[in-house]
């Protein structure tokens, strides 16, 4: 757990969320988890959406 702990940490420090950043962080992972496709069909939601810059960097 202490990796996900310093990327919660992280998270929260870096957009201002604190506490918050784990609930957060929890939610995306079970989007991705029941979106068909994984993690390729979460990010191609995003982009279809639009989004198409937002999740290239990851």
């Amino acid at each position: 757990m202490a990796l996900f702990d310093s990327v919660i940490a992280e998270f929260g420090s870096r957009f201002g969320l604190g506490a918050k950043a784990g609930s957060l962080i929890a939610e995306v992972i079970r989007l991705m988890s029941r979106e068909p496709g994984g993690i390729a069909g979460f990010l191609n939601r995003f982009r279809s959406a639009g989004l198409r810059a937002s999740p290239t960097p990851w």
